[in-house]
């Protein structure tokens, strides 16, 4: 057995580390601090061999596996409506809450071929971010639909909800204002009396997964992608849901190993939901690109939230020594790069044919 060691300093062994840094009022600063001391950051020490040994098993039963974090994340089918308008408006409701999308057809008399489906993270609707703007043009002219969505309590979801939970034993209803809806946190009192096996997470993907499933029937090709929480919803839908083809997680997941830093904890569902107690990020990703699929992680190298230099190039040079495919593009923002999106998705736009001098005078003169 031997340990992976990554940069320098204080060490992280499985999932036991140290707590680096102040929390700050102020993001800004906070990250300023990071990278001034980011030479000084200690190293994450990886246990290869775990990792290794936690692929070979799920590799080795991917349906069981499925199944087993399936029956703690998803309500059953039944629970979940989908109301499709055939409009453009798609709305998911179980108990008190709704999860709403957009669908923008190519071509207004029919649905294409293609779905490409973006969900965005925390800063709330896709409509608000130039960058999706930009891939929904893009996947419009390659003749693909392009379904919107945000995560749950955020953006398109927005509003008053309510669902079963538990109070010293006893079964109650928690109603949550628009405001309380948006801190995730709120979610983990989830308790169906009737469904005790069902986790918070439940209330986190069974909407986005029905509604995919829903839509993936009427389509040849499933292509999904979402920027920082809408990453992470499209690494966990891509391995609850074989019928994704493409997923490329922008910006929004790192394994647990490197949560111990500030600027990877991410929100509630991503660490401190019970599933992580059994499970860890590698074996989410297997599942992700299992049977022949493509699963892609991208970062930005100086992004100015999360899961940056020096630990998402660290993941990087280890996740493809697993065979996982990993880019990092140098950024400051915390953004999506659309042209890498859209050649994870189609491959390189060809390059035009090289005309000699005879012919670009015959050309011109036409």
């Amino acid at each position: 057995m031997f340990k992976r060691v990554f940069s320098k300093g204080v060490m992280v062994v499985f999932g036991i580390g140290l707590f680096l840094g102040e929390i700050r009022p102020n993001v800004t600063n906070f990250l300023k601090d990071y990278w001034a001391r980011s030479a000084e950051i200690e190293r994450v020490v990886i246990d290869s061999d775990m990792v290794s040994a936690q692929l070979r098993a799920t590799m080795d039963d991917l349906g069981p596996v499925r199944a087993a974090i399936a029956s703690r994340v998803l309500l059953d089918s039944e629970q979940v409506s989908i109301h499709d308008d055939q409009a453009g408006a798609l709305t998911a409701r179980f108990y008190g809450i709704e999860v709403r999308a957009h669908l923008l057809q190519a071509n207004a008399q029919q649905r294409a071929q293609c779905l490409v489906a973006y969900i965005q993270g925390h800063g709330g609707a896709p409509s608000s971010f130039d960058y999706y703007l930009d891939l929904q043009k893009t996947a419009t002219q390659r003749d693909c639909d392009v379904l919107s969505m945000s995560m749950l309590g955020l953006g398109q979801n927005t509003g008053a909800v309510h669902f079963p939970a538990q109070f010293g034993g006893q079964p109650s209803v928690l109603h949550l204002s628009a405001e309380q809806a948006k801190q995730h946190q709120n979610y983990a009192f989830y308790q169906d009396a009737e469904r005790p096996q069902r986790e918070p997470l439940a209330l986190f993907l069974s909407a986005h997964y029905y509604l995919l499933a829903h839509l993936s029937e009427q389509y040849s090709q499933l292509l999904v992608t979402g920027i920082s929480g809408g990453g992470w919803y499209t690494t966990m839908l891509a391995a609850l849901l074989p019928s994704i083809d493409v997923s490329v997680s922008y910006a929004g997941v790192l394994p647990l190993q490197f949560r111990v830093f500030d600027a990877h904890r991410g929100d509630y569902e991503q660490v401190f939901a019970p599933l992580w107690r059994d499970y860890d990020y590698w074996q989410i990703f297997a599942l992700a690109r299992s049977g022949q699929r493509k699963a892609v992680w991208v970062y930005n190298d100086r992004d100015s939230c999360c899961f940056m230099d020096p630990e998402a190039s660290q993941f990087q040079a280890l996740a493809t020594e697993f065979g996982f495919e990993v880019v990092v593009k140098e950024s400051q923002q915390h953004s999506m790069d659309v042209a890498t999106v859209a050649s994870l998705f189609w491959g390189a736009d060809p390059e035009p044919p090289v005309l000699s001098a005879q012919a670009t005078i015959e050309s011109q003169a036409r």
